[in-house]
């Protein structure tokens, strides 16, 4: 939330409150006398609780447009849109070899069909630990494909920690921050429930999806 005050209203109302404090402090000086009445002390106190409470207002609309900005979600979403191929790929290596996820020295070109999918929510990861998109935003346009190919890739992915222990750190990253917010809904999906079924039937439909992108390009 800090994040989104204004930074010259910060500027302006400090020197406001700054005047006002000065002002009230010089009426106090033994010796100086301030042509000032109390009358306009009191229009000066009104004014900084007025301006506070603008900074404030301003503050939660900035926070607002923040948080649900789409501009960003929508770069990602047409960029997600033009990796269908690689999407079918990796769904397909997904649903059909899931017994050699785990076993990447001898099925690496397989399985690395699988990575450019992960690498797109990596990046979406990163941008949100930059706050170009925001957790709430990310969820919105995200979640489905990002839970779905997440823990469908969990067997491959543990496999690759083994060598590189930070690879698609981002992504994690970006499935815990989402996950915290699908808690919240009263009807919420947890990762307990994503059992075989479950997993068979995203992998098969994001399938049909990337074909039906494919065919309609063309």
């Amino acid at each position: 939330m800090s994040r989104a005050i204004p930074p010259l209203y910060i500027f302006m109302y400090l020197a406001l409150a700054g005047t006002f404090i000065g002002v009230t402090a010089g009426t106090r000086l033994p010796g100086v006398e301030m042509p000032i009445s109390w009358l306009i002390l009191l229009i000066m106190a009104s004014i900084l609780i007025v301006g506070l409470a603008f900074i404030i207002y301003q503050t939660y609309l900035s926070y607002e447009r923040r948080t649900y900005d789409p501009t960003w979600t929508w770069r990602f979403q047409s960029k997600f849109d033009r990796i269908a191929r690689h999407r079918l790929a990796a769904a397909t290596v997904l649903k059909e070899k899931r017994d050699i996820l785990s076993d990447i020295k001898r099925n690496q070109e397989t399985l690395e069909e699988i990575d450019e999918v992960l690498d797109f929510f990596e990046d979406v990861g990163f941008y949100m630990q930059g706050d170009y998109v925001t957790p709430e935003a990310a969820h919105h346009q995200f979640y489905h494909w990002l839970r779905g190919y997440w823990l469908s890739a969990k067997p491959y992915v543990d496999a690759r920690r083994a060598l590189e222990s930070a690879v698609w750190e981002n992504v994690e990253n970006l499935f815990i921050a989402t996950n915290e917010i699908e808690y919240g809904y009263p009807r919420r999906i947890t990762e307990e429930q994503f059992n075989d079924d479950e997993r068979d039937r995203f992998l098969v439909g994001e399938m049909n999806s990337a074909k039906a992108l494919l065919e309609n390009r063309v």
